[in-house]
């Protein structure tokens, strides 16, 4: 197709149908024109739990197979309608029992009515789950939350409906999002200590058990997290608006759920409650020994003498104001500034005044030299006739 060109938008997308979860392993699907009016060449890849994909296994490696006739890949938008490009079977390229995966690759063409853009889809559903794999070699607690304020920015809460486990450190989400969107999230893994330890100037200490008092009534089980508690309650029960009481401070956001709460801080502030004022001084941001004040989502530096700049990081020049006289040069130093002698200046100053005194002296001399010859008696010239002519004449004496 010289001249044009076909634009496809390919997209790996989970929605929510009523079959197991975290099935689907995830895939890579790649296209190229093939010369022939508008043919796309389809080639993916997709990837399965052990036995929830078209059914590969250890035995049918390099074989078809073809478990999922009822899932396509589908043309979503630019064609008249959904179309049905190809199904996702798959030549199976691998597959593990004891590790729980299928694996495989197929190619399939299709010609498009017309020049694009289009954008490809497979649609699978799933409740997906994530488990972020945590050890801790000293044996202690370790447990995950949503990061918070400063920790996460722009990704705090950005995977809508999802929650996470902290003891598991598991990510549970619906895959009802958006096509084509992308998501993130900000986990924090903390570690809790099993006794007091000191880091430097700061003591740690060991998890609180906030099931230790019972807060759960109607014999609910109470799960304990960091920092926090929920209930599972029993048939006939149900949850409360922990919000009520206003737990959140420092103006922070209360968000509502099931047994549970947590907080959206405004900038500058964290904890589960959002009653921790983050510490900006903490990665030493002032220069030059400069002394950080910590404020509410920002510092400011009070610079020592003879330094300024929004961190102190700059020299004040006291040689600016040109405070030495012509002979010197102006040494800046911090917070004060030297004179320094310019010695060719001072040896040519002297130079210039000796040779000037010698010409005052000369003149004077030669004047007073010329006053004293013109008031001398010169009459006894008058007795030579001719002073160009031999001493012959008479003198008189």
């Amino acid at each position: 197709m010289p001249g044009q060109h076909l634009l496809l938008c390919i997209l790996l997308s989970i929605l929510e149908l009523p079959i197991e979860a975290s099935h689907f392993r995830g895939g890579t699907i790649s296209w190229k024109p093939t010369g022939n009016g508008n043919e796309v060449r389809f080639t993916f890849k997709l990837g399965w739990a052990y036995g929830g994909g078209p059914g590969c296994t250890p035995s049918n490696i390099g074989q078809l197979v073809t478990g999922q006739n009822s899932s396509y890949w589908k043309c979503t938008n630019g064609c008249i309608g959904t179309v049905k490009l190809a199904n996702t079977n798959y030549i199976c390229t691998g597959a593990s029992v004891s590790d729980d995966w299928e694996q495989g690759e197929n190619t399939f063409t299709y010609t498009f009515p017309r020049i694009g853009p289009y954008t490809v889809e497979i649609q699978y559903s799933c409740n997906a789950t994530i488990r972020i794999p945590v050890v801790d070699d000293d044996g202690d607690t370790v447990r995950c939350r949503w990061s918070t304020g400063s920790e996460c920015v722009s990704i705090c809460n950005a995977l809508p409906s999802a929650t996470i486990d902290s003891n598991t450190c598991t990510i549970s989400f619906p895959a009802n999002h958006a096509s084509n969107g992308t998501y993130a999230v900000a986990i924090s893994v903390e570690d809790y200590p099993k006794s007091t330890i000191i880091i430097g100037s700061k003591v740690y200490t060991t998890d609180i058990n906030e099931c230790a008092s019972n807060p759960c009534e109607n014999q609910a089980s109470c799960n304990d997290l960091v920092n926090f508690f929920n209930c599972t309650c029993l048939p006939g029960f149900t949850d409360i608006n922990e919000c009520a009481s206003n737990p959140c401070e420092n103006q922070a956001t209360f968000n509502n759920y099931v047994n549970f709460f947590n907080c959206t801080c405004l900038p500058g502030f964290t904890g589960y409650r959002c009653q921790k004022d983050i510490n900006e001084c903490a990665s030493n941001p002032c220069e030059n020994q400069a002394t950080c004040n910590d404020l509410v989502n920002f510092f400011n530096c009070t610079c020592l003498p003879g330094f300024t700049g929004d961190r102190c990081q700059k020299d004040i020049n006291e040689c600016e104001i040109g405070p030495c006289i012509f002979l010197f040069d102006c040494e800046d130093r911090i917070n004060e500034y030297h004179c320094n002698l310019i010695e060719w200046k001072l040896a040519l100053i002297i130079s210039t005044s000796v040779m000037l005194s010698l010409i005052v002296i000369s003149v004077f001399t030669y004047s007073f030299k010329r006053k004293t010859y013109k008031d001398k008696d010169h009459t006894w010239l008058a007795n030579f006739v001719d002073i160009h002519k031999p001493d012959v004449q008479s003198r008189v004496l």
